[in-house]
């Protein structure tokens, strides 16, 4: 293939017509010379049309690659010739050949053609006339560069006309998009009512029989939801149905505008969560009460659809909807519903649409039963707790170590878990009864009155156990990560995160960074394969950005500390030569992040170029500052939002400006630290209240988040280092007060960037630094609940990343970055990429606050 770019030809087929589509085609494309591809079974090519697959990538069953702007419009044409009669879904970034049903074209590159982004990561391109490179956007709709002409003359139009629909249903917001269609927000022009209206694009979300007999797609799936809404009309669980038509060639199900929000919205509330703020006083007793009310409206929903002889199916916290004010339930989005006096040939292709974790693992796939509702139903009321359930698949016997902490250290009576396992036992009945017979005040006073009658241990036991517990998980996160690297690959040597392919395989934040890092701090080091590995990588700035946490600066410290100076010295000289070093001012890919680590290196070799280089960096930083109210503050080029938090904010550049401020004595470095921690305190949902949290930037949604890459634990941190570096006795106060909004013991992620391992960082960064052992305690507890995470398995230990969908090795989201919170509790050892300099740790008492025991 020598082309660079051009117009490429898309063929779209279903699991049904595959095999002949390549049959008529492929003999064309190989006579004719033409490079292409295909989806190479048919289990990708139904992800490919499943709908939640990107759209703007969905649909390409077979792709093409006419070398010449000639060759295209000959071939395009033939193939269409070669195609007609058959059917396949819309490729939505594409324009539809003449009247073909599967053949498309668009503008793209041929080869994988890349350039760093403003954020450290990589993205595909094409190239301008000129030689310069821009993005090649996969976007949801037709769009050529605009140095490029369309071929053709624009299809005609496909019959919509504007945004009234069957000229009664007027569509006046999105409400949301999936690869099977949008659902909109509209009003019905003959009742005035608000309507919700959903689309199903054909042949999305294909499905075939086995035996080719029969087929369903997403159109298939809304007239079964539509069916199924018809059937349990007068009810009050759900939506009425109020039309289903056809109008080009999508379907579309009306139904009545529901009022309310979502589940998993509703159980976010902190005025809900028994998790959160665990000494609150009568936070057990308003949990529980409305624990209880909302159980009883599921469950006696769930029996009168049963009564109805309809399955839900598919039951999650996302389509269950509770009324802010009425605080009644509905269920909506019925896809999965199956009427059990009407059974189908598709019944158990839907059955296999379920949300993890929401269906007993031997029932995935298998026709369903009413009892598998009531299952789904206990896991919902599980997640009000805290929605872990992904993780159980991977953890079978995590559901009962959680509901024992949830017992032991929130106050859960004994009656809700009574409840939950009536449920996912699949007894609706029992679960009934349970909730009838509930009295909420008097099971919260006898919790209570359990818990201070359980034996009590002392502090050193505790702390005792902890530690082996905690060993034991360090050594078999270091056992997996020697069992599980990949050295023939190039893309990543861990199982990571996502972002290790959107970003590079050696970084910090999800590459090979972390892994390597633990294996150091345990006296491990890396195999000889891996070192290999890493010096086959290629490491410039070219390839690679330039700052800490995803790029050369990071990477730099890392073969520091592993002994490759060599490589070290060459990712960090690689680094200074990158153009966009000083693109943005924050801690995690900007100037401060990479000055920080110049200055690790100065205090490492006493190189006086690495602290001109820091120096560099902080100057820019000065220059590039917005004054705002009380202080300063930089914009992100990425997004030009003013973000908050230490790894985007202002708090982390001012703990680069503070710790710049130490090495060179300079007063106005020191007072832009100053002024940046000014702004970022004044930006506080409430800069007065006794427990500060901030959303992530300006203009956000008033979502508060505790975590370090997003929220108070971040800022916190920064701030107790600022308090250290400036002398600043406010600094401190501030500093506990953004981790009184950090102190739970528990949250949904284990991981160090959005979860537990980054809470209890914080909570040895304030012990450190203050020597108030209420934090180390803290710490502990933190550490005993990421210990709910680990996941065994034949090589050792792992922790599961982002969502709990899958294990993770980085430092972000997996293994590591949890491993290297444990072994630092355990060691008491500096924050790496935060502490210059050791803290002055004060020396543990045996016994501390006066010798206090706590309660098993």
């Amino acid at each position: 293939m020598t082309a660079e770019q051009g117009f490429k030809i898309h063929i779209s087929a279903t699991v049904g017509n595959a095999e002949e589509i390549l049959r008529r085609v492929v003999p064309e494309y190989v006579r004719e010379g033409v490079p292409f591809k295909l989806a190479a079974d048919s289990d990708l090519l139904r992800l490919m049309g499943s709908k939640n697959y990107h759209r703007g990538s969905s649909g390409k069953f077979l792709v093409a690659y006419p070398q010449t702007a000639e060759h295209f419009t000959a071939l395009i044409d033939r193939v269409h010739e070669l195609t007609r009669g058959f059917e396949g879904p819309y490729i939505l970034s594409d324009r539809r050949y003449k009247d073909s049903k599967v053949v498309h074209y668009r503008y793209g590159g041929f080869h994988k053609l890349e350039a760093l982004a403003k954020d450290g990561r990589r993205v595909l391109c094409v190239r301008r006339p000129d030689g310069e490179l821009v993005p090649d956007e996969r976007l949801p709709y037709f769009k050529l560069p605009p140095w490029v002409s369309d071929p053709f003359p624009p299809e005609a139009t496909n019959g919509k006309k504007g945004l009234v629909l069957k000229e009664r249903y007027r569509i006046e917001a999105a409400l949301s998009f999936t690869n099977a269609g949008g659902v909109y927000k509209g009003t019905d022009l003959e009742t005035g009512l608000p309507v919700v209206v959903k689309e199903a694009r054909p042949l999305t979300c294909f499905w075939l029989a086995e035996d080719g007999s029969h087929s369903m797609d997403a159109i298939g799936i809304r007239r079964r939801e539509h069916h199924a809404l018809r059937k349990l009309e007068g009810l009050p669980w759900v939506p009425k149905a109020i039309d289903l038509f056809q109008e080009w060639e999508h379907v579309f199900l009306v139904e009545e505008l529901v009022e309310g929000i979502s589940l998993t919205r509703y159980r976010g509330f902190e005025s809900l969560s028994l998790v959160t703020n665990i000494h609150q006083r009568g936070r057990a007793v308003r949990f529980c009460r409305e624990f209880r009310r909302l159980a009883q409206s599921l469950v006696q929903a769930l029996r009168e659809i049963h009564a109805r002889r309809v399955v839900v199916g598919d039951l999650s916290p996302n389509n269950v909807l509770i009324h802010p004010e009425t605080k009644s339930l509905k269920l909506i989005d019925l896809e999965g519903a199956l009427d059990l006096d009407q059974p189908e040939p598709g019944d158990a292709w839907v059955s296999s649409m379920y949300t993890p974790g929401y269906r007993r693992g031997r029932r995935a796939g298998a026709h369903l039963h009413p009892e598998d509702d009531f299952f789904a139903a206990g896991m919902i009321l599980f997640s009000m707790l805290l929605p872990v359930q992904s993780l159980f698949r991977m953890s079978p016997q995590a559901g009962d170590l959680f509901l024992d902490a949830f017992q032991r250290h929130a106050g859960l009576p004994a009656e809700a878990v009574r409840v939950m396992e009536a449920l996912l036992e699949g007894d609706g009945e029992k679960a009934g009864h349970l909730l009838d017979s509930w009295n909420v005040e008097a099971s919260v006073r006898r919790r209570q009155r359990q818990a201070r009658a359980r034996p009590e241990i002392s502090w050193d036991e505790r702390r005792a156990e902890i530690d082996r517990r905690s060993r034991k998980a360090v050594d078999g996160i270091a056992a997996h990560l020697l069992a599980t690297y990949d050295v023939t690959r190039a893309d990543r040597l861990w199982p990571g995160d996502i972002e290790v392919f959107r970003t590079n395989p050696l970084n910090v934040a999800y590459g090979a960074g972390g892994p390597l890092l633990l294996l150091k701090d345990l006296g491990l080091g890396a195999p000889e394969e891996v070192e290999a590995w890493l010096r086959a990588q290629r490491i410039d700035q070219g390839n690679l950005p330039p700052g800490l946490f995803l790029g050369l600066a990071g990477i730099a410290q890392v073969f520091a500390e592993l002994g490759y100076e060599d490589l070290a010295a060459a990712a960090l000289e690689q680094s200074h030569r990158s153009p966009a070093r000083f693109a943005a001012a924050d801690y995690f890919q900007g100037a401060a992040g990479w000055g920080m680590v110049q200055l690790w290196f100065h205090g490492r070799s006493g190189d006086p170029a690495c602290l001109d280089r820091a120096r560099e960096a902080g100057e820019s930083i000065l220059a590039t500052a917005e004054k705002s109210g009380p202080g300063i503050r930089w914009r992100n080029p990425a997004d030009q939002q003013v973000h908050f938090g230490l790894a985007y904010g202002a708090s982390g550049v001012a703990l680069f400006l503070a710790s710049l401020y130490q090495a060179t004595g300079e007063e106005r470095f020191r007072e832009a630290a100053d002024a940046a921690i000014r702004f970022e305190v004044s930006k506080a949902q409430d800069p007065k209240a006794k427990a500060l949290q901030w959303i992530n930037h300006e203009g956000a949604a008033n979502v508060f988040e505790p975590y370090w890459l997003h929220g108070s634990a971040g800022i916190a941190s920064s701030l107790i280092r600022c308090h250290a570096l400036l002398g600043e006795p406010g600094y401190r106060a501030l500093a506990e007060r953004a981790a009184a909004r950090a102190s739970s013991r528990f949250s949904v992620q284990p991981t160090l960037f959005n979860g537990l391992s980054g809470l209890g960082e914080m909570n040895l960064d304030l012990f450190q630094l203050t020597g108030d052992e209420t934090y180390l305690r803290r710490a502990y507890d933190v550490a005993e609940s990421v210990l709910l995470y680990a996941v065994e398995r034949a090589e050792g230990i792992a922790f599961p990343g982002r969502l709990l969908r899958r294990l993770s090795n980085d430092y972000g989201t997996g293994s590591s970055g949890v491993g290297l919170f444990l072994n630092r509790l355990l060691k008491l050892a500096p924050r790496r990429f935060h502490d210059l300099t050791p803290p002055a740790a004060p020396a543990p008492s045996s016994a501390p606050d006066g010798g206090r025991r706590a309660r098993r």
